[in-house]
């Protein structure tokens, strides 16, 4: 079944339990100002009509009205039925195979949630914006290769390097597979061994086997910690 059929699909074709269903009709009916269904009559002939699309539509505008509506079983049902999380934010992670995420482009990637990848926690992201308090819905992998909050810190390197080299790793082992390198921003950058010798190489004024083999002495005297890959 195609998104577009499963986004027009009936909130009865989901088969949810009723208490479930009847809680995302109720949120659906107070985030649109209409009266809310009470008899089991009137919950089923809004089910009826009440499209997947124009639910989650709903949920994304006001949250807070679906409160009490259990979103790990309607996630559970989209899922089913073959929606990712590309389609909607509030889908499971595993809903993202490998397959899903190199279906799209290395540009439309840039556009995308960095946490879609998989390998982006919500630590990471604060410690990449410090004194702030980043959404991760809305923070594009384009923002998490500019590095722009993280570079105003001097601590921030270092510390990324120490408490987060694994999931900065990894990060960068699934934007590699889909195309990014050490040129697409700082990201891919910090912390490697190339990104030493260049800030040697712009700090001293030596040539790059220079700067390679004060790197590389560094590294062997433990003079700087391990690079990230």
């Amino acid at each position: 079944m195609t998104k577009d059929k499963i986004l027009s699909l009936t909130i009865s074709a989901l088969e949810l339990p009723s208490a479930t269903r009847n809680r995302f009709l109720k949120g659906y009916c107070r985030e649109k100002g209409l009266e809310v269904p009470e008899t089991r009559k009137d919950c089923e002939a809004l089910a009826a009509k009440l499209t997947v699309s124009e639910l989650i539509e709903s949920y994304d505008r006001a949250p807070k009205e679906f409160w009490w509506a259990s979103l790990e079983r309607l996630t559970e049902k989209l899922a089913e039925f073959g929606l990712t999380r590309l389609d909607w934010f509030f889908l499971p992670q595993s809903t993202m195979t490998t397959e899903v995420i190199s279906s799209l482009s290395k540009q439309e990637w840039l556009d995308q949630p960095a946490v879609l990848l998989g390998t982006v926690s919500n630590q990471l992201l604060q410690r990449l914006n410090p004194y702030s308090d980043p959404n991760p819905r809305t923070y594009l992998v384009r923002a998490l290769l500019e590095g722009v909050a993280a570079q105003k810190y001097s601590w921030t390197l270092s510390y990324l390097c120490k408490n987060h080299r694994s999931s900065v790793e990894n990060t960068r082992r699934v934007l590699r597979g889909l195309g990014f390198t050490y040129e697409d921003g700082w990201f891919m950058q910090f912390g490697t061994r190339r990104a030493a010798i260049k800030d040697v190489m712009s700090s001293y004024d030596v040539s790059e086997p220079e700067a390679e083999q004060v790197v590389d002495i560094a590294r062997d005297r433990d003079w700087v910690g391990r690079f990230l890959e």
